[in-house]
C-alpha cells in the first residue's frame, strides 16, 4: 500500500508526464517549416459554460523576427535510445498554444502546437523529426523557461487550465 501511495505522489510531483527508461542519444535544432512566411500564435481560451471567443485573438498574434527566432530556438529535436520494453506517454496534451506558419499567399503550411501543462509538443504538416544514427526514436521538445518567457512577453497567459 505504501508503495502505491508513494508512486501516486510521485506522478504528482512530475506533472501530467509519465516517462519510462529512455536515454538521450542527441539533440539538434529543429528545421522549420521552409515556405513559411510568418508566424502567428494563437491561444485557445478555456470555455466558460456562458460561450465566449475559442481564441483570445481571432486572427493570432503575429511574432516579430525577434519572437519567431526566440521560439525556433527554443524547439529542438531529441533523439532517445530505449532502455527498457514501455514506451513514453503522456498524461495529457491539451494544448492551447498553436504557433502557425504562413506562406506569403497567407496559406497555412505547419503547426506546432504546445502544452505548458505536461510539456508537450506536437507538429503538424510535414516538420522533420528525424531520428539520430544510434536512436529508436525522436521527440519534439521545447525548452519550457524560454518559451514561457517568451509567451508572457507578450502578454499572453501560459498556465491555461494546468489545474
Amino acid at each position: 500500500m505504501r508503495r502505491l501511495v508513494f508512486a501516486g505522489l510521485l506522478l504528482g510531483l512530475l506533472g501530467c508526464e509519465v516517462s519510462t527508461g529512455s536515454e538521450l542519444v542527441s539533440r539538434a535544432p529543429a528545421v522549420f517549416y521552409t515556405d513559411a512566411e510568418s508566424v502567428r500564435l494563437f491561444v485557445r481560451a478555456d470555455q466558460t459554460e456562458g460561450g465566449g471567443p475559442d481564441h483570445l485573438e481571432t486572427n493570432g498574434r503575429l511574432l516579430s523576427t525577434d519572437e519567431r527566432r526566440a521560439f525556433e530556438e527554443a524547439i529542438s529535436i531529441a533523439s532517445y535510445r530505449q532502455t527498457e520494453s514501455e514506451s513514453d506517454a503522456a498524461a495529457c496534451f491539451v494544448p492551447h498554444h498553436f504557433f502557425r506558419y504562413y506562406d506569403a499567399q497567407g496559406e497555412q503550411v505547419g503547426e506546432i502546437a504546445v502544452c505548458f501543462c505536461c510539456y508537450g509538443v506536437f507538429a503538424t504538416r510535414g516538420l522533420d523529426e528525424s531520428v539520430a544514427a544510434g536512436a529508436d526514436y525522436a521527440d519534439l521538445e521545447f525548452d519550457e523557461p524560454a518559451l514561457r518567457r517568451l509567451v508572457q512577453r507578450m502578454g499572453l497567459p501560459v498556465d491555461i487550465n494546468c489545474g
